[in-house]
């Protein structure tokens, strides 16, 4: 005689949680609203986004780990409700980025001297997309303040970013190139989408074009995608003002720690000897490099 718990009593606590965790996270997104902005469109769809994956996620998770446990030798009790749990903590934790997201949208209008501040970068923000090649008609860009420089893409809306910039660069118009760098994320991004392994294949054609001890070189200093991604963004940073913008490029770069093998990113010199190049100077490279 098959004397386990059924499945349904031993997740009914979860269940129960979930269907009211999900409906609060709505009543308290819609009890907020307050008009009809473009932030509050892009709120809707990522709350939308959201609410529907998270009920796919779990009624997909809870149909395979209930065919699991009704196995001869499949899960047991514990582990049912350790798993369920362990769904269920995903959802939350999700909700608290999306949330964090929304919060920050949010705050863009109802803080009447954040959004005169706001609106005072939009001008620049428009100019950096033109020169990046994006529009906010088919791509919207929404600004707000944060702690550095970023392009934060939502998994709700793939249409959206929010371009955050930092508070105390406000009096600093020579760092705003930087908005430039971060906004060229999205072209990455839609190259990496049209074809995932482009930047492989471009870091691939460049070592077919070295001689050997360039090659050799290339291969010491443990040139990466990561790298060209980096050069990429900032190449958009460089062209668009005169050589002078070098000079604060460098200052800039010398404020963080190098970069180089192992790392995210390129060493200093390279992406300052890079911009060179970009600007029509020529630096020259470093033996490792």
């Amino acid at each position: 005689m098959n004397d386990k718990p059924k499945f349904e009593d031993l997740t009914r606590d979860i269940d129960w949680q979930r269907a009211s965790f999900l409906k609060y996270c709505l009543d308290v997104t819609e009890s907020e609203v307050t008009s009809q902005s473009l932030e509050e469109t892009i709120v809707r769809k990522i709350l939308e986004g959201y609410l529907v994956l998270a009920l796919l996620f779990y009624k997909q998770f809870r149909e395979d780990l209930k065919k699991n446990y009704e196995k001869p030798s499949g899960v047991n009790e514990s582990d049912v409700k350790l798993l369920i749990q362990e769904a269920m903590d995903k959802l939350v934790e999700e909700w608290y980025r999306v949330y964090a997201i929304i919060a920050a949208l949010r705050a863009r209008g109802a803080n009447k001297e954040s959004r005169r501040l706001l609106l005072q970068m939009d001008p620049f923000v428009d100019e950096a997309m033109r020169d990046v090649t994006l529009s906010r008609e088919t791509f919207p860009v929404i600004l707000q303040f944060g702690q550095s420089y970023s392009l934060r893409f939502s998994n709700y809306s793939d249409n959206f970013a929010a371009l955050s910039i930092p508070l105390w660069v406000l009096e600093s118009p020579w760092e705003w190139t930087i908005l430039w760098h971060e906004l060229a994320g999205e072209k990455v991004r839609k190259l990496k989408n049209d074809d995932p392994r482009f930047f492989d294949s471009l870091l691939a054609d460049i070592m077919n074009q070295l001689n050997e001890d360039q090659k050799a070189a290339a291969q010491e200093a443990c040139w990466s995608t990561d790298w060209l991604e980096e050069l990429f963004e900032d190449s958009f940073s460089v062209i668009h003002f005169p050589i002078h913008f070098l000079i604060v490029f460098n200052n800039l770069l010398k404020r963080y720690p190098d970069g180089g093998k192992g790392n995210r990113y390129p060493t200093q010199s390279m992406s300052l000897r890079i911009g060179s190049a970009d600007s029509g100077e020529n630096l020259p490279m470093a033996s490792n490099e």
